[in-house]
């Protein structure tokens, strides 16, 4: 089954962070469906472009080198840096994985990303870290399983309740959330509520 899935990588961290980036992909495909305009926010290096048809596919990332050298990898992909750049209203799917943990302020994240939603039917998949295991994540990365440096750049855990408080004020709902790698991670899909 790895072999499926041989070309998903993680650009930096520890022993275990390509089995981490494996299964948020994994189960982020799961909801993506072909001929889909598609924003990768927090892409990162682009690996996920790989599934992703070239002319339905963006990628943006606030890391100037992480989108010099995606560009280099994926050249027919368009990436991009510039948030101003992001078309409102026109993006079937939003895919953010390990990423909203990192940011500051997580309610004002999910607004902005359901800005960029083209309707009804358009959905967002999200993938963060459980609380709960926050422990285990932090001595992991002091012993290099787990990336050192987005363990300390880690924000907030967001769990299932705190994700519902998050979105209360947006228009969206929690369509499916699970959790994986023995309930180390979760991913939630989020999509409007009309």
């Amino acid at each position: 089954m790895l072999k499926k899935y041989k070309d998903i990588i993680q650009t930096k961290g520890g022993i275990l962070s390509p089995i981490l980036a494996f299964y948020r992909t994994k189960y982020a495909l799961k909801f993506l469906k072909n001929n889909k305009k598609v924003l990768d926010y927090g892409c990162d290096l682009g690996n996920f472009s790989k599934f992703v048809n070239k002319k339905n596919y963006t990628g943006f990332d606030i890391n100037d080198k992480s989108i010099k050298r995606a560009k280099e990898i994926f050249k027919a992909y368009n990436f991009i840096n510039d948030k101003s750049k992001i078309k409102i209203k026109y993006y079937d799917v939003i895919i953010s994985l390990a990423v909203i943990e990192h940011i500051k302020d997580p309610k004002n994240f999910i607004l902005e990303l359901q800005q960029y939603l083209k309707d009804e039917q358009s959905i967002i998949i999200l993938t963060t870290p459980n609380p709960l295991f926050r422990i285990l994540h932090e001595v992991g990365s002091n012993f290099k399983l787990f990336s050192n440096e987005a363990s300390e750049d880690h924000e907030e855990l967001i769990g299932y309740k705190k994700m519902e408080k998050l979105i209360i004020d947006s228009s969206l709902k929690i369509i499916h959330h699970n959790f994986f790698l023995f309930g180390a991670n979760q991913l939630f899909v989020l999509k409007n509520k009309n």
